[in-house]
């Protein structure tokens, strides 16, 4: 697709109008009704949540991780329903490609278990042995990640000193989520989560009363109501891993892109209790009136506040905007509004938004460089010197900001500073040709006309080995 994105938006469009395809044949075949089926799909495809998924292209993954994963799931079901072989290995492939996209695959398992324990359907035994295939998948991926992390693999430190404080946080982050499910307005990219120190504090003891009613909801219904019984756990599995007990997520705390997954078992329940009027008689047909105009009415909004925020994603700028505008308290937010202004050529508003990401995120290398940046190229030199070595003396150093520093050191005559920089840029990453000919110039104009040549001839070198590579 080249450097347009037209063509990635596609994909992910094709990929979500797939999933939801799946989720309709997958509430069919729980419920048995193709008007529930045709609500959960039609709720999860408009649903304004799942737009940083589509929209958002390094977001991908979330989404394919969903495909498969629902996909896998049907499979799973039809294989134990009608006991074809082939069901169970496009199962497995499924869900190996789910693992592939994220980690989050691995709570298919969770949902295979509670599938066959709410129905029974196979001897335990085989549907142990059933589960093999994916065991040994999933040992496979791990072994894979681990050898092209050389040795790293997934590594999670649960047990650490910040574990307590995740496991407070973790209920107000699953009802945020449930919150986001239910009422999806101020949808943004980046969250500003504040870390609760109390464990007695009133919104944890909130939070902590609604996941012990959605627990005790979840084994009601584990006998009376088989299919919400897996739809529960399609939406929790995936949820608990996204609730920050684990730090597998990255950086951020909250995201819209992580309830992709949840979203399609939420909302297969929700479309399950809506259309509960469609299982009377006729005195409840007013009821079935007023239950179509109400989710006509949710499904036109949701698709209006869909439509509004695709927009958001039209470019950095857009999106940066509208971040800042809802987390005004977000250092990445105002960082990253900064540089989408820097890149249009806005620079004295890209300086404001650089000095408020300072201001929330004291000592920030990050802020210090793009401060420098901005100073650099309106060439105030002296000040740009200044944020560089607050950089050097953060002890966050890389390349790139003491190779500016070198420049600047340059530019102001002190060739003596000039060189001891870009001779740390050549310990960091030997062979950069810039810094070469900078050190060479350099001798030159010390009248070392032997380190003048052997740095030229260094830099020739690195320039040859650039370009065959």
């Amino acid at each position: 697709w080249g450097e347009s994105p037209a063509g990635f938006r596609i994909i992910n469009i094709m990929f979500h109008f797939l999933t939801a395809v799946v989720i309709f044949y997958l509430t069919a075949l729980l419920f048995n009704s193709d008007v529930v089926a045709f609500t959960a799909a039609a709720l999860f495809a408009v649903h304004p949540v799942n737009v940083e998924a589509v929209s958002f292209i390094s977001a991908r993954g979330s989404e394919m991780c969903g495909f498969y994963y629902l996909i896998a799931l049907l499979f799973f079901i039809l294989h134990r329903q009608k006991g074809k072989r082939m069901f169970l290995a496009l199962s497995a492939v499924s869900f190996f490609w789910s693992l592939l996209s994220k980690e989050f695959a691995v709570t298919l398992f969770v949902v295979m278990i509670g599938y066959d324990i709410s129905f029974k359907d196979t001897p335990w035994r085989k549907a142990a042995a059933s589960y093999i295939p994916f065991a040994a998948l999933t040992g496979l991926y791990l072994f894979a990640r681990s050898v092209a992390a050389g040795g790293g693999g997934l590594q999670v430190e649960i047990f650490t000193k910040d574990m307590m404080l995740r496991l407070v946080d973790a209920p107000l982050i699953i009802v945020k989520y449930m919150t986001l499910l239910l009422f999806p307005a101020g949808l943004t990219i980046d969250y500003k989560f504040s870390n609760t120190v109390s464990l007695l504090s009133f919104n944890t003891f909130a939070a902590l009363a609604v996941i012990c009613a959605t627990l005790f909801f979840l084994l009601k219904v584990r006998r009376s109501n088989k299919p919400v019984f897996v739809c529960a756990l399609i939406f929790l599995a995936p949820l608990f891993l996204v609730s920050g007990i684990l730090p597998v997520q990255g950086e951020s705390a909250l995201a819209d892109r992580w309830l992709y997954i949840p979203a399609a078992g939420f909302l297969m329940i929700a479309a399950y209790y809506l259309l509960f009027a469609y299982r009377g008689h006729k005195q409840r047909r007013l009821l079935q009136k007023l239950v179509t105009i109400s989710l006509v009415m949710i499904i036109a909004l949701f698709s209006y506040e869909t439509i509004k925020r695709n927009r958001v994603f039209k470019d950095e700028h857009a999106l940066w905007h509208d971040t800042v505008q809802k987390s005004p308290a977000s250092f990445k937010a105002h960082l990253n509004h900064g540089y989408a202004l820097y890149k249009t050529g806005d620079t004295e508003p890209a300086s404001d938004e650089f000095y408020i990401a300072l201001d929330l995120k004291p000592g920030s290398p990050k802020a210090y460089y793009n401060i420098a940046v901005l100073y650099q190229n309106n060439m105030d030199y002296e000040r740009a010197i200044d944020e560089y070595e607050k950089i050097i003396v953060s002890g966050y150093i890389f390349v790139d900001a003491v190779m500016n520093l070198a420049e600047c050191y340059l530019k102001t005559g002190d060739n003596i500073q000039a060189l001891i920089y870009y001779k740390r840029v050549l310990r960091m990453d030997p062979g950069i040709p810039k810094a070469l000919l900078g050190i060479s110039n350099i001798y030159a104009e010390l009248d070392n006309k032997n380190k003048a040549m052997e740095y030229k001839e260094m830099y020739d070198q690195a320039l040859l080995r650039k370009k065959r590579h």
